[in-house]
């Protein structure tokens, strides 16, 4: 991709990363960052399907699999505590 496109690209990302939750409240769309993204929508997989919890695992890029194993085995801690 060449300069001009990258710097499109990133102008596009920034400009356009903005969400409303669900209170009405503005918020960035996503942190960058795939693994951070999916803990702040852990609470709201709690009634996904398996597969499209699947499928927000296999969109993380970067992470190794012991990673994502941990975060898995914090998360079930974490819910059990509640």
């Amino acid at each position: 991709m060449n300069g001009f496109m990258s710097a499109m690209k990133s102008t596009l990302n920034d400009e356009f990363n903005v969400s409303v939750t669900e209170n009405g409240a503005v918020g960035y769309r996503t942190t960058g960052k795939e693994l951070l993204d999916l803990n702040f929508a852990v609470a709201s997989l709690r009634k996904a399907s398996p597969n499209d919890i699947e499928n927000r695992f296999v969109e993380i890029d970067g992470y190794g699999l012991f990673h994502i194993k941990v975060y898995l085995v914090y998360c079930s801690l974490m819910w059990s505590m509640t």
